[in-house]
């Protein structure tokens, strides 16, 4: 991972499922890779191919650290779950304090 700052990668490159690193950390509970991701520029706002931010994933496997770390970069839930079509922020929002 810190061959990444090193060499400047690009850490919002997505692949065929537009999935980008930080869709893999947050699906991995990768918090200390989601930390130098997200000082290195990673957009917490990336939505992959099936419509989901990285929140969304890390809500979903129930990553509690990771979902507070999103939380805190994340303008508001509302708006990430409105960009990727998501219904219902129930479960994002328990998460989140107002």
């Amino acid at each position: 991972m810190e061959l990444l700052s090193t060499c400047k990668a690009n850490v919002n490159a997505a692949d065929h499922k537009g999935a980008t690193p930080l869709h893999y950390a947050a699906c991995g509970n990768r918090l200390e890779e989601m930390k130098l991701l997200l000082k290195n520029g990673a957009n917490v706002n990336a939505v992959d191919n099936s419509g989901f931010t990285p929140l969304h994933l890390s809500v979903c496997e129930g990553y509690t650290e990771i979902t507070q770390l999103l939380l805190g970069e994340t303008e508001s839930p509302s708006t990430s779950c409105s960009d990727a079509s998501i219904e219902n922020v129930q479960t994002i929002n328990q998460f989140y304090h107002w």
